[in-house]
């Protein structure tokens, strides 16, 4: 593996389709029963937990509002617990949280009554401490895009199409709301300036829910998992590359067998696998492969070169991941043997997949002191306490790592007298690596001084 690759970070994911507006919107009320509503939702979620980078976004008045979301998050409350889904606020307090939604939504409340029960309250309040500062004015927010916005957009022309005597009034209509301290909604909306006609409701929703998950968007950096389910519309929210595609994520998932495995397993499952180093291999690997590619049908092209490399054992992978798939299905309790082998699977993809990806490779020595020199910036400029962080490193030293072991035969033959000192470097990091892995406090000068050597080795060799 190629250790000139940098690691891309991974940003974080506003679980932006647990949005009963949004669902209203795509027809997934209508279309689906409850229980069905609710699976689609949590296999929805076990995706963005396993592809976002540390953690998800959701926030907690789709909690509020909504009973399907709200049981869906239950049985997936260990992401909760281990704040990997995190519920932001702006209010000083969960009281003061729940005071303003009622407020709001007060001449709403018949349509609305999520926010005015005991239950979607209670259920926050249970998992308060997955809460995160919010600094923007949501409502505010959206009231100002929306005046500010150019009547040539899509979305505009599409409302003024729905709506061509009131498009004025179109423009204003959230600012008058929330000087009234009134939520921004469709009905909302609709009351304010007397509009009966329904065809215009989707053009209004889709203008205000585009406008809401970018206040979310801008704020905390995150992207939305584009065309993941039940989502039948994106609100012209564009992903920033094909490594936040639904249906683009889904080719080397579909390829291995790994797909429903992951969309139905347990939370707990999601979390062990995520902080395991096959899983950080596999998740860097598909990012590169996303931004290589710029269409799914090249990355569908990629992945089909590297499903090749594992003709023989496809027959194999497929019958081992249904065999964990039925045992998923069949509430039985996962093993470290199931985790051990789809994280064994997932670092051989990665492996190919970066051979395929990046075919042409730098001289080792160059390569390794490039990727010393970024881990020796990281540490020196940057304390690392959180597993997000240790993640980064570990999956930067245990590529080297891997690179150094399998330049050492070269080096044995064409330069020996380097071959020592390349070897003793060899297992220093194996040994940090091991201390990394173990959660053992691991002496970063020590790091920085091996990178030195091979720095010296490096340039000892190019002279």
């Amino acid at each position: 593996m190629n250790t000139s690759i940098p690691y891309i970070e991974r940003k974080n994911i506003l679980l932006d389709f647990l949005s009963p507006e949004h669902r209203a919107l795509y027809g997934t009320f209508e279309n689906y029963s409850i229980l069905q509503h609710k699976i689609i939702l949590e296999k929805s979620i076990n995706i963005c937990v396993f592809f976002c980078g540390e953690y998800c976004i959701l926030p907690p008045g789709f909690l509020l509002q909504c009973n399907i979301a709200r049981q869906a998050m239950d049985d997936k409350a260990d992401f909760l617990n281990a704040h990997i889904i995190r519920l932001p606020i702006k209010e000083i307090s969960l009281a003061r949280f729940f005071e303003k939604k009622c407020s709001e939504y007060a001449d709403l409340k018949p349509n609305y009554k999520g926010f005015f029960e005991e239950y979607g309250q209670a259920f926050v309040e249970k998992h308060a401490d997955s809460i995160i500062k919010r600094n923007s004015d949501v409502g505010n927010l959206i009231a100002m895009k929306w005046e500010k916005a150019s009547e040539n957009q899509l979305i505009w022309k599409q409302m003024s199409f729905a709506y061509p005597k009131f498009i004025d009034d179109l423009y204003i209509a959230p600012t008058i709301l929330r000087q009234a301290g009134q939520a921004l909604t469709v009905s909302s909306i609709k009351k304010l300036l007397n509009l009966k006609d329904i065809r215009g409701d989707f053009q209004i929703g889709q203008a205000l829910q585009h406008n809401y998950a970018n206040t979310y968007i801008e704020e905390y950096d995150v992207e939305v998992i584009a065309g993941i389910p039940p989502k039948t519309t994106d609100f012209f929210i564009v992903p920033g590359d094909l490594s936040y595609d639904y249906n683009a994520l889904c080719i080397p998932l579909g390829m291995f067998y790994l797909k429903d495995l992951l969309e139905l397993a347990p939370a707990k499952f999601i979390i062990d696998l995520k902080y395991s180093e096959g899983c950080n291999f596999f998740l860097q690997s598909v990012t590169h492969a996303c931004k290589k590619c710029n269409s799914r049908q090249n990355l569908r092209i990629l992945y089909s070169s590297v499903s090749k490399e594992f003709a023989e054992k496809i027959i194999d992978i497929r019958e081992r991941n249904s065999t964990i798939l039925q045992k998923i299905k069949n509430n039985i309790q996962l093993s470290c043997d199931d985790l051990s082998r789809i994280e064994e699977l997932m670092l051989e993809i990665a492996d190919v997949t970066f051979n395929k990806t990046y075919n042409e490779y730098e001289e080792s020595g160059k390569t390794l002191f490039i990727q010393g020199t970024e881990i020796i910036n990281k540490v020196s400029n940057k304390k690392t306490n959180t597993d997000h962080e240790k993640r980064k490193i570990e999956y930067q030293i245990n590529n080297l790592q891997k690179e150094i072991w399998k330049a050492l035969p070269s080096y044995k033959e064409e330069a020996p007298e380097y071959y020592k000192k390349y070897n003793d470097v060899a297992n220093e990091l194996d040994e940090l690596l091991q201390q990394l892995s173990n959660e053992i406090s691991v002496d970063f000068q020590k790091i920085g001084n091996s990178f030195e050597s091979l720095r010296k080795i490096w340039e000892d060799r190019k002279r």
